[in-house]
């Protein structure tokens, strides 16, 4: 018996080891607000489901911009007004300071190098238990915002599989991902403001001394792994933007006089929460 129980706790050991992105010791520290660790480090997020949840519902996740939180993002954004009228549970992900430059501001590590905590383990670990705790998330979605977005542009080449959309508020597909492609489709959405020059876009010109690709190129990339051809449908949503469409699959939102930031009936005069779902709808 001894011998038995010795080999079931090694067991254990290793199943418990092998679980880089397994999520533990969640405890709630506030209404709707919950910390937790993923590979040894403490993390924290925020979950909000709609009243009527039911085996349908699905789940939007939602990554922050850097020197910003999960509190304030949803503070500002609201995302959930929209989400819930159309059955979908919200979490917002909490970014964290690099253990290796705690100079650093607040934001997602693994969007420049594997180097430090791993923000992808955190992202599907916490993505994994939010789906099997609350029983949402049959289809699930995931969007960010700038340093967020560039982890969902990531995310988009590594986690093509694990989530049925991505949406990249201002965001960049990092060259180091790039180089790593392996021609996995995944639904994609881009939205820019047409005066943001920290975004590499050949439009603007503002690609042209980036080393990261442009976003047209990336997008040429989502409509090639989708086998769709280069012909957008563009819509005209006003004077100032444009939805340009290839299919469900890729869509690039253009906003005129716009610089960096996620568009919510400001001077863009657009809710862009409405369009992301709309996207996801489809898909």
């Amino acid at each position: 018996m001894k011998a038995k129980a010795l080999l079931v706790s090694l067991l254990m050991g290793i199943l418990f080891c092998s679980c880089g992105n397994k999520i533990e010791n969640v405890v709630s520290t506030g209404k709707n607000s919950f910390s937790c660790t993923v590979a040894g480090r403490e993390r924290s997020f925020i979950y909000v489901e709609p009243e009527n949840k039911n085996k349908d519902t699905k789940l939007v996740v939602l990554l922050h911009g850097a020197e910003d939180s999960a509190l304030n993002f949803q503070s500002t954004i609201h995302f959930e007004d929209e989400a819930f009228k159309r059955n979908y549970a919200v979490l917002y992900l909490q970014g964290e300071l690099n253990p290796e430059n705690k100079s650093a501001a607040l934001g997602w590590v693994n969007t420049y190098t594997k180097a430090g905590d791993d923000d992808i383990d955190y992202v599907m670990g916490t993505t994994d238990y939010i789906k099997k705790t609350y029983k949402v998330g049959k289809k699930t979605y995931i969007a960010g915002f700038s340093q967020g977005a560039f982890l969902i542009n990531k995310l988009a080449i590594e986690k093509a599989n694990k989530f049925d959309g991505f949406a990249s508020v201002a965001g960049i597909m990092v060259k180091h991902a790039w180089e790593q492609r392996k021609n996995k489709q995944a639904a994609f959405f881009q939205i820019n403001g047409l005066k943001d020059e920290l975004i590499p876009m050949d439009l603007n010109k503002s690609s042209k001394y980036s080393p990261n690709p442009s976003v047209e190129t990336v997008l040429e990339y989502f409509s090639q792994t989708n086998k769709l051809g280069t012909d957008y449908v563009q819509e005209e949503i006003n004077k100032d933007v444009k939805l340009l469409k290839n299919k469900d699959k890729v869509w690039w939102m253009l906003i005129e006089d716009y610089h960096h930031g996620w568009p919510k009936n400001d001077r863009a005069n657009i809710n862009v929460n409405e369009y992301i779902l709309d996207f996801f709808d489809n898909n």
